[in-house]
């Protein structure tokens, strides 16, 4: 059969002759292929169903290997946040202990940060360590009266650091004077038992005052004078010496307003001198015999009446503390004489 199609008309031949070929050969083939067809068109829709199944499968894969790696990297991040908590935590505990030993008095050591954050902050507390450290030694020098260690607390910068280095300035000072206050009571002290067991004899006075005083005051050499009248004269007489080996005009008797003496005799006020007179004096010692550096003249009075003269000389500078303490002792030595005289 042979359908023909033409427009607005329809044709159908008949052959007889293919009828049985159709039959035969075609029909078979027609279904062989129906049968290909629905295969194809199975493994098509299993094809399919894997593909969709591989997919879905696969986000699955996805979302669980996220969701593991968003867990693992969440149990990471809070072990290693506890693990940085705990040693900060040490960290944190050093310095709590740290700054409870300094409220408690106490100067506690160094212990090293356990994380380089902390590193900085350890430092500056081993800085300030150092620090309480210099004023424990400094307190501890204080209290020895040593005050020539080179003490730089807070290198005397800031509030703290200024007045520290005040402080001790003003403890030297008050340290200086008590000694120096001790020093001279002490002295005087001395020449008060030596001028009370010698009272009865002027010579022998003379002469211990003059080696108590050279000695006291480490001074090379000295001469006790006093004023005499004798013949209705009075005359300034050479009494004691000590250490003095040549003088030029190294009188016994020395008039009023006669030499270096004798014009302090009149004027009646303390000499002392840095340049001394060309062959005033010498001092003998290892070497030789040497000019001294300085010459203290001290007149004794009372009621501003001069009774005699101190003369000291010594190869070093006289202090102001000593010379200060030699006014005392002439002072004494004035009202000694005095009351001998009125004795008499």
């Amino acid at each position: 059969i042979i359908i023909e199609n033409i427009p607005n008309k329809i044709k159908i031949y008949h052959y007889p002759a293919f009828a049985n070929t159709i039959q035969t050969q075609i029909k078979p083939l027609y279904e062989n292929m129906l049968v290909t067809f629905t295969e194809l068109n199975e493994k098509i829709d299993i094809y399919s169903n894997t593909q969709i199944f591989l997919t879905n499968t696969q986000h699955q894969l996805w979302f669980w290997l996220g969701l593991f790696c968003a867990l693992l990297a969440t149990l990471t991040c809070f072990l290693i946040g506890y693990i940085l908590y705990i040693k900060n935590q040490k960290d944190i505990k050093n310095i709590e202990n740290y700054t409870k030993k300094l409220l408690e008095g106490e100067i506690p050591e160094k212990n090293p940060p356990y994380w380089n954050e902390f590193e900085n902050i350890h430092q500056y507390f081993f800085q300030f360590n150092n620090e309480l450290n210099e004023i424990k030694n400094f307190t501890e020098q204080v209290e020895k009266g040593q005050f020539d260690h080179d003490f730089k607390i807070f290198d005397e910068k800031g509030i703290l650091g200024k007045s520290f280095a005040d402080m001790k300035e003003g403890l030297k000072n008050i340290f200086i004077e008590n000694s120096l206050r001790d020093w001279t009571n002490e002295g005087l002290a001395k020449f008060g038992q030596v001028i009370a067991k010698h009272s009865d004899n002027l010579t022998i006075l003379a002469d211990e005052v003059m080696k108590e005083l050279v000695h006291y005051l480490d001074i090379n050499q000295g001469g006790f004078f006093v004023i005499e009248e004798k013949n209705y004269t009075e005359k300034l007489y050479l009494k004691a010496t000590y250490a003095y080996t040549k003088k030029k005009f190294l009188e016994k008797e020395i008039n009023k307003g006669q030499g270096l003496l004798g014009q302090i005799w009149q004027e009646g006020e303390i000499v002392y001198l840095r340049e001394i007179p060309e062959n005033y004096v010498f001092i003998t010692s290892g070497m030789g015999e040497s000019t001294p550096k300085s010459l203290l003249i001290v007149p004794f009075k009372n009621n501003q009446q001069v009774l005699g003269l101190l003369e000291l000389a010594s190869f070093q500078e006289i202090p102001l503390h000593q010379i200060h303490f030699i006014e005392k002792v002439a002072e004494i030595l004035g009202q000694f004489i005095a009351n001998t005289h009125s004795k008499k």
